[in-house]
């Protein structure tokens, strides 16, 4: 990183610049991350002599003061970073100064912690993520459905042996992370989850997908199947293209780009979806998610996820799949699930009686349970 240092340094003058990540930023959090907050205070004050009032370098300066016991002076610099920082829409972090993963968070999730951190992608992309279990062990990578985030698994979460290390995603335009201007189609989804993977030193993972994040997860299996141990395809089709789902999207269209979408409309959505009744403040906490999601991505996912381009040459995938579908289902009728296994040759289909689209909602523990019997 010092010798990085020096090459930036040597770049000639350019507005905007020929290099626009200072790599001191990067230098000071991976001091800050390894407890030299000394030699990070040197860092992010040579960066801020470069750059004045760049939010990420006070940002730094103030933890690498704070760290050092210097409050007055770090106090002084957090009123700069404030001020300099207030009209981001992003939280900073040591992490997010580095862009690794260090789990700055973690939450309580029905008994089971849940850790939380954000990583930069090489697809431009800051993706936020949950994580759990042995770092060491069999990886598993779930893809949420379409407005959902990270929570639609959190029924699930507890269940599973921390022997497998599970990360969770927050899909480009939901949840937690980044919302591009346009970028919606099937395979920058898929493309993300390959990012992801080489982001975390990941060569292989079972990926699992409900819904939307199923179509995602044919699309990893059908470009690098070399990277995908075992397919999960839950509440899936061959194609996205059928009535209900036409029907949703003239919805959808008719939402203003301007306004939130409406929490009745995003409550309406979710229920559907759903054949037993959910826990109150798991639903609310469903819809809180979905209400996260802008009108306007909304309206782009459904058209890509419509597009003739979103559909995979399924017979490409060789990965032994595991397919799950409750006889309650409310948008991908039993034939599709048929014509899956006839394109799937290496695949087996699992019927949930009286269950509806979401079956990690309405069955966790037997959801879980075939999970972890079928990567065994």
């Amino acid at each position: 990183m010092t010798k990085a240092i020096a090459a930036e340094d040597a770049t000639y003058y350019a507005e905007p610049a020929d290099w626009d990540l200072p790599v001191r930023e990067v230098l000071g959090g991976v001091l800050l991350a390894n407890g030299d907050y000394s030699g990070a205070e040197k860092v992010f004050r040579a960066e801020i002599l470069r750059r004045p009032r760049n939010g990420r370098a006070l940002f730094g300066l103030a933890e690498s003061l704070r760290k050092q016991g210097k409050e007055a002076a770090a106090k002084s610099v957090q009123g700069e970073y404030e001020k300099a920082w207030q009209y981001a829409d992003t939280k900073l972090s040591v992490a997010s100064l580095t862009g690794m993963s260090t789990g700055t968070e973690s939450a309580a999730v029905s008994g089971s912690e849940v850790q939380f951190a954000s990583v930069i992608l090489k697809t431009g992309v800051r993706l936020r993520y949950a994580y759990k279990g042995d770092p060491s062990g069999t990886p598993v990578i779930m893809l949420h459905g379409f407005t959902d985030s990270w929570f639609s698994f959190s029924p699930v979460l507890p269940l599973i042996d921390n022997k497998y290390r599970v990360y969770v995603l927050d899909q480009r335009g939901h949840g937690d992370s980044s919302r591009p201007m346009g970028g919606y189609a099937m395979e920058q989804f898929s493309a993300d989850v390959i990012a992801f993977m080489d982001a975390m030193n990941l060569k292989q993972a079972t990926i699992v997908g409900h819904s939307m994040g199923s179509f995602v997860a044919q699309h990893v299996a059908a470009t690098a199947p070399e990277r995908v141990t075992k397919l999960v395809l839950v509440a899936s089709a061959t194609t996205v293209r059928n009535n209900t789902v036409r029907d949703l999207q003239r919805e959808i269209e008719a939402l203003q780009d301007t306004a939130p979408v409406p929490e009745t409309f995003a409550r309406d959505f979710q229920v559907s979806t759903i054949f037993h009744p959910l826990a109150p403040e798991f639903l609310q906490g469903v819809v809180k998610e979905s209400l996260k999601v802008p009108a306007h991505v909304w309206r782009e996912v459904m058209a890509e996820m419509l597009a003739p381009e979103a559909d995979v040459q399924l017979k490409k995938i060789k990965t032994p799949t595991l397919i799950l579908w409750g006889d309650k289902e409310s948008i991908f009728p039993r034939s599709e699930q048929d014509l899956l296994v006839s394109e799937l040759r290496n695949s087996v289909l699992k019927v949930y009686p009286d269950t509806g689209h979401a079956l990690h909602w309405e069955r966790p523990e037997r959801f879980a349970k075939d999970l972890q019997e079928f990567i065994n």
